[in-house]
């Protein structure tokens, strides 16, 4: 009769070694995973019909994924007007946005009813490419660079649609 209570306490002490042993695991994994994310990159999802065709090509409240690439912007490589790019919105801050760099710092350009525009410095121009439903610098101007309102989290995406399955607002885990 003692052995089945002694079976009862060694299983209960596997129990309790594997809870343990998963909490160490969990533990040490989340700064990883956390750590991964904010400085290389990330998936996200992008909503809205300001970046279409480029996303949500489908329409209908489609959801496109895209990978959020945050190493080249820690790296100081320089964004090139052309480049789809992840930027927090100077309205609101809580939203995030995906738009397509137009114009960098000490370019002019025609901005539609704007007229010529000059970049100044420290600052870029940033447009959705469906122009009847996007908000972007041709609502609120110039975007900085850094700062609050600006670029913290800025990110290249890369549709699904680009990687075999095939703007609006992004979510980190999304983009407009």
């Amino acid at each position: 009769m003692w052995r089945v209570p002694s079976l009862q306490l060694s299983s209960n002490k596997s129990l309790l070694g594997n809870a343990v042993t998963f909490v160490l695991g969990a533990a040490a994994a989340v700064p990883l995973v956390v750590t991964f994310s904010d400085l290389v990159g990330c998936l996200g999802s992008v909503k809205g019909s300001s970046m279409a065709p480029t996303f949500n090509a489908r329409g209908g409240g489609s959801c496109d994924v895209v990978w959020l690439w945050r190493w080249r912007v820690r790296s100081g490589r320089p964004l090139a007007p052309g480049q789809v790019v992840v930027l927090k919105s100077p309205r609101d801050a809580g939203k995030v946005l995906i738009k397509r760099l137009v114009a960098v710092e000490g370019e002019r350009f025609i901005a539609g009813s704007r007229g010529q525009v000059a970049i100044p410095a420290g600052h870029c121009w940033v447009e959705g490419d469906n122009t009847t439903h996007s908000m972007d610098s041709n609502t609120f101007g110039p975007v900085g660079v850094h700062g609050a309102g600006g670029w913290q989290d800025l990110a290249r995406g890369l549709a699904s649609s680009q990687v075999g399955e095939g703007g609006g607002q992004a979510e980190q885990g999304t983009a407009a």
